[in-house]
């Protein structure tokens, strides 16, 4: 864009029109998913394919097998305070999908019906106790919630998203002000 500005270069500036034409289109495109995901709850199974909840699902039976997705896992539902994927208060339950986590007979785990140590509700200055999720999933949510996070990821995403939204609102502005004045100067 500078250089097609700085030699006059109409074909080179097309171009960038163009590009930042594309690039705003599907800021917009992914703004207007977002808030469908999280808005219209009903359209999430409709669109299939764009379902975020079914991705993280396998991303729980994936959890020991890519140690990148365990750390990437680990650090959301630290961060979140949350624990599985699902959108309700029960997504601690989430991880008896994974062969390590699940509570059937035939587990010879030590972590069967367990969470991973991300999901343990750690107050300031406790140490990491890597048993603190074990043998939870098989218990109802009112026995387990002072120990781990219950309530899914894609919940507590939601609520952060709610609690800044005018934080939200201000960075898509400083986002894409600048690139419809670029589009009109191009």
């Amino acid at each position: 864009g500078c250089l097609g500005a700085l030699r006059e270069n109409i074909c080179l500036l097309k171009t960038f029109h163009i590009l930042l034409t594309i690039l705003l289109l599907l800021e917009l495109v992914l703004g207007v998913l977002i808030f469908i995901f999280y808005y219209v709850p009903g359209a999430r199974r409709q669109l299939g394919f764009l379902c975020p909840e079914d991705t993280l699902k396998e991303a729980i039976i994936r959890y020991r097998d890519d140690d990148d997705l365990r750390d990437m896992i680990d650090t959301i539902q630290r961060e979140f305070k949350c624990c599985g994927v699902s959108n309700n208060d029960y997504g601690y339950r989430d991880w008896q999908q994974n062969i390590y986590f699940n509570c059937s007979q035939n587990n010879p785990s030590v972590e069967r019906c367990g969470v991973p140590h991300s999901c343990c509700n750690m107050k300031p200055g406790d140490l990491i106790n890597v048993m603190c999720g074990f043998g939870t999933t098989s218990q109802e949510k009112s026995d387990v919630e002072e120990q781990i996070y219950v309530q899914g990821c894609l919940q507590a995403f939601g609520a952060w998203m709610e609690r800044n939204t005018i934080i939200i609102g201000a960075v898509c502005l400083g986002v894409i002000l600048p690139q419809i004045l670029g589009i009109c100067l191009a």
